[in-house]
């Protein structure tokens, strides 16, 4: 038996080691940094930046002079022959005969070199201009994505101070009603108070409960609205401290 206790308390403080890892508190200042790091559509416009880089420097190498090379080598196991009219090597030889004749060589070797480029291309310096302007385009859009993502943060962070600061008001407005009414069920047993003041204290008890519990739901979506626009883990906690 004490083993299985021994055994269940390692469970449950293992259990409270993960959850204290997967929660972390962040300011406000913390919670935009991070989206500046993590959040989808700026990591998306940072590859295009990337991406508009490459094709920069994919258009500049378009017009830079090429220099080609080509080896040809042919070998002829049997020389092409030609039929020549007999008397071009013999004036004595009968009209209308002809002689074979073979010409060339059995090896042939053949070098060539070109050198082309597009320096004096108009498309090519256009292309580059296209470039480079989409490459300012998306500098813009990673600007206004930055400025668009610390709205969003502020946005969703401020609901979510407000969720927390108010809980734990209600939690300790809850910690002060519990004292309060165990005094003044003490009073009441005693005959100084009636039960109608037992009622009140546990109906503001019961009040506060459920509002912490409507806070807690509410908490829920606004953290994961905050998640969200950060690129935070859903799965893990975080907790707005500012």
């Amino acid at each position: 038996m004490k083993k299985l206790l021994i055994a269940g308390c390692l469970a449950l403080f293992g259990q409270a080691i993960l959850t204290a890892q997967d929660s972390e508190t962040l300011s406000l200042e913390q919670a935009i940094n991070y989206a500046m790091e993590n959040n989808f559509s700026i990591r998306n416009a940072q590859v295009n930046i990337a991406d508009a880089e490459e094709q920069i420097v994919e258009r500049r190498s378009f017009g830079l002079p090429r220099l080609d090379g080509s080896v040809n080598y042919n070998y002829f196991v049997q020389l092409p022959a030609s039929l020549i009219p007999a008397q071009a090597f013999d004036p004595h030889a009968p009209e209308g005969e002809f002689t074979e004749v073979a010409f060339g060589t059995r090896n042939d070797l053949q070098l060539g070199l070109s050198l082309t480029t597009l320096v004096f291309d108009g498309s090519y310096f256009v292309g580059l201009r296209a470039a480079k302007a989409y490459r300012q385009y998306v500098d813009r859009e990673l600007i206004a994505k930055r400025q668009e993502v610390t709205n969003a943060v502020r946005d969703a962070y401020l609901p979510a101070l407000i969720i927390q600061q108010t809980r734990n008001t209600l939690v300790r407005n809850l910690g002060t009603i519990d004292k309060l009414l165990t005094e003044t069920k003490a009073l009441y047993r005693e005959g100084f108070v009636e039960q109608l003041d037992v009622d009140r204290l546990e109906l503001s008890k019961a009040n506060l409960e459920t509002s912490i519990n409507n806070l807690d739901r509410e908490a829920q979506l606004v953290y994961n609205v905050l998640k969200f626009q950060m690129g935070y883990p859903l799965d893990r906690e975080v907790v707005a401290s500012d």
